[in-house]
Order: structure tokens, then sequence, then C-alpha cells
């Protein structure tokens, strides 16, 4: 038998060094130990219950950028999607049309614009007659326009050709005269004029009567401003949506610039 103070000295040892694992362990631990607890794993704290926020339903539109919701969309907003994807946005009205005929059925309508009404948008667009004009037309007026100023300027060189033989201060009326200031061609213009023979001032009048009256109908000036009023007329008031945009792209992309001399009258026809 082993002697009783040994088997004391034992138990001792032994506590003494499971106390020891246990204040390694961390405090908590070792409070519990002493106490005569049972040693667990501390239990994570509960996370607090965090209300989720109730989706709300957004109308998509062309501009919105970053559209994730998985909501599913409602009738009126697949209409005011349609409408803003298939033409130019939704007018007054627009979305209680659309829901009365059905969402197909439009869509069906803007994939064969030929079956469509849009009486109303030509009777306005009627006002600009020029649009209707022929290639042949519009490309003529734009010709005696040019030949018009030709002739002008031929009689302006003529005028100063004189004055300069005269010793006269004056700067000849060529293009990169031209480019000045409008001050500046004005009194080369009032010095011509002064300069001018009877005969010449009644032709240069009589010139630039002709070239105000022709550049009224020439196929750049009044095609160009009734392009720009048929392009938001159509835009704003057509039936046909997808097509103006479809026009639209193409006129941006691949068509006739406006700007580029004696191809801009055809622009009506490319535009037509």
């Amino acid at each position: 038998m082993s002697h009783p103070t040994m088997k004391n000295y034992r138990k001792t040892l032994r506590t003494a060094t499971m106390f020891g694992i246990v204040a390694a362990l961390g405090g908590g631990v070792a409070a519990t130990f002493a106490a005569g607890g049972t040693v667990r794993s501390a239990a994570p704290p509960k996370k607090k219950a965090v209300a989720k926020p109730t989706p709300k339903a957004v109308v998509p539109t062309t501009t919105q950028t970053g559209f994730t919701d998985n909501t599913p969309l409602t009738e009126e907003q697949k209409i005011v999607h349609a409408l803003n994807r298939l033409g130019f946005g939704p007018r007054p009205g627009d979305v209680e049309r659309v829901r009365a005929m059905g969402l197909s059925a439009y869509i069906n309508g803007q994939l064969s614009p030929q079956n469509s009404d849009d009486s109303a948008v030509e009777a306005k667009l009627s006002d600009f007659p020029i649009l209707g004009h022929s290639n042949a037309e519009l490309a003529g007026a734009y010709y005696d326009n040019l030949k018009a100023g030709a002739e002008a300027k031929q009689l302006q060189g003529k005028i100063a050709a004189r004055m300069e033989a005269g010793g006269q201060d004056v700067e000849m009326m060529s293009p990169d005269r031209l480019a000045g200031s409008p001050e500046k061609r004005g009194e080369n213009m009032r010095k011509m004029y002064a300069a001018a023979t009877p005969e010449e001032r009644e032709q240069l009048q009589a010139m630039m009567k002709k070239r105000q009256k022709e550049g009224r109908k020439d196929g750049i000036q009044e095609a160009s401003r009734a392009l720009q009023v048929a392009k938001v007329v159509r835009a704003t008031e057509s039936e046909n949506q997808l097509h103006e945009v479809m026009s639209d792209f193409w006129g941006n992309h691949f068509n006739i610039d406006i700007r580029k001399n004696q191809c801009r009258v055809l622009k009506v026809a490319d535009e037509r």
C-alpha cells in the first residue's frame, strides 16, 4: 500500500498541473474550472436579426445604369421599357394606349411601319414643300445660287482691280479676304460701291437681290431648316417610333454630311 502522504502529494501535483494548463488557455476557462464547472468552448455571441428592406419596384429607363433588380416587372413597367427601347420615350397617353392594345400587338406594329397611319405627321410636314423636291430640282437651285455668287464676285474683282490701279487702298474680295471680320468686309464693300460706275452699281444691286431670292429656295439653307424641323416632328409625333430611331441611327453613322458642299442637297433624298 502506498503511504497516505504520498497519495496526497500525487493528488496535489495533478491538480496543480491541471490548473496550469487551464490558466494558459484563458482566465475565463480557469475560473470555470476553479469553480468546479465543466470546461466547454465558449459559444459565439448571437447576431441580432436585421430586417431586410422591402424591394421597391423600379421602372427601367434607357438612361438607367446598373439595373439588377430581380423583381419581375409589372405590366406598366414592361410597357415603359418597350416605349423607351423601341422609340424616343413615352408621350402622354402612350402607356394607356399600349396597355389597351397589348404589348405584343404594339411591338408587332412597330415591326410593320407600312401598316401604320402617319397621315397627321405628313400633313404637318407638307408646310415644307422642298422636302418633296426631286434631286434635279434641288441641285439646280443650288448651282443657280452658286452661279449668281460667282458673277457678283467677278464684278467686285473688276471694280477692286480698277481701284488698285488708281492707287486706292482696297483688298480684293477673294475667299481668304472674305474670312475676315464682318466690319472689314463691309468696309471693303462700301469702298467698292462708292468707286463703281452707275451701271456697275445697278448690276451689283440686281445680283444681290437675285442671290438673296435664290438663297431662300436653294438646296442648302431651306432644305437644312426643313430637315431639322422634320426630324423633331417625326421623333415626337410619328407612330412609327422604331422606324424613326433606326433612321436617326443610320443618319448619324452612315449618312451624308450636310456640311459637305454640293452633296448637301442630296441629304433631303437620303432622309426621305
